[in-house]
This record gives C-alpha cells, structure tokens and sequence, in this order.
C-alpha cells in the first residue's frame, strides 16, 4: 500500500543536517540533533489516546471557487485559485500538490482505490510520518465532520534534517477508496497559516 507522505521539495531546499540515537546512563532513549538540541524517542503524545469527535461542521468558503477532482475516485478539493496554485503529479503516490502563492506553504492529496477503517488511519499516518521524523508525535486529533464527510483530523509535528516541520491532515475513507490530504511547513510558522490550512483542506468533497 502506498501510505507514503512524501515531503517534495520542501526538505532540499534546506542545509543537511544529521541526528543520532543515543541512550543516556539512566538507559533512556534519545535522540540528538546536529544543532545541540535533543529530544525523548518514545516520549509521551497522543498516540494511544481515544480520539474525540468535535460536532461542530466544516464547510469549503465561498472563495474556494475551484475544483480539483481526482482521477481515480469520486473525491475532489475546492480550493481558492487566488490564493493556491497546484499542479498534477505523475509518477508520484501523490496524486495533485498545492502551492499557497509567495508563500511556504504546501499541501498534497493521495487519492487510492483502497478502503481502510478510519480508525486505522492514524497508526498508519504516524508510521510514514516517523519514517522521515523519527520523534514525530500527534498534537492533536479528532474526528470532524467536513461537508458531510467524517473526517480523522491529525496534527503531526516531528523534526528531520534539523528543521521542525508540522503535518496538517484530513484523513477520508469510504466504499471507492482512501484519501490523504495533508498541509505541511515549518513548525514555526504553523500559527501565522493555520487560516489558510483550514481554508485548504475544508475543501474536500465527495464527487
């Protein structure tokens, strides 16, 4: 299966760093970062806690006036044309990327023909996620309900290469298949775009 978040070009444009896992003389499990700063590898998060459901509904703007459809299921994404360019993908699991114009913000969506309990969603997001940051956790988590969808929302933050990123992300699954549509930058900046994260993803929609 192609559970895959894949980072495109964000990480390159930054210098390489390297980090090491370690063990402190306590028997702790660490792991240390090329610019001094370290973190727990199995440190508290999210990750076994029960996922709550937020009643309140989601809906795409009346901005959001695009509609990118998807190829291989009946999914597509309403976006603000004015605010996001994106770009069809070809030999990638990703099947569109979004650009937010001027901006270093990004997001991707991976449409598969493969139905997977939402529930499972979760273990498998953070499993790929840890594969590029190997201290990723979840900061937070719950179901939503996006127009008319149940969605599993993940915020994941995890550091590689040095630099701390931020993945955003609505999870959908259903008879015709799975989709991922995620938002990503530097962990710092997460606050100043989180308006916009919400105005992309809030646009996923069943065709």
């Amino acid at each position: 299966m192609k559970y895959i978040l894949v980072i495109l070009g964000l990480l390159s444009s930054f210098t390489s760093y390297s980090q090491t896992n370690a063990i402190t003389e306590e028997g702790i499990e660490v792991i240390l970062f090329d610019d001094n700063s370290w973190t727990f590898k199995n440190k508290n998060s999210n990750e076994n806690k029960e996922i709550r459901i937020n009643k309140s509904s989601y809906k795409y703007g009346k901005s959001s006036t695009f509609l990118v459809k998807s190829s291989s299921i009946p999914i597509g994404i309403y976006i603000n044309p004015t605010k996001w360019s994106f770009q069809k993908e070809g030999d990638s699991d990703t099947e569109y990327t979004f650009t937010l114009k001027g901006e270093d913000l990004y997001g991707q969506i991976i449409n598969e023909k493969i139905e997977v309990p939402l529930e499972n969603m979760k273990s498998i997001a953070l499993d790929n996620f840890k594969n590029v940051a190997p201290d990723a956790e979840i900061i937070n988590q719950e179901y939503r309900y996006v127009n008319n969808l149940k969605i599993l929302m993940l915020h994941m933050e995890g550091k590689s290469q040095g630099v701390s990123f931020f993945f955003y992300g609505y999870y959908y699954s259903n008879e015709n298949g799975t989709t991922q549509l995620v938002a990503y930058s530097s962990k710092p900046l997460f606050d100043s775009y989180y308006g916009d994260i919400q105005e992309l993803l809030n646009g996923i929609v069943k065709l």
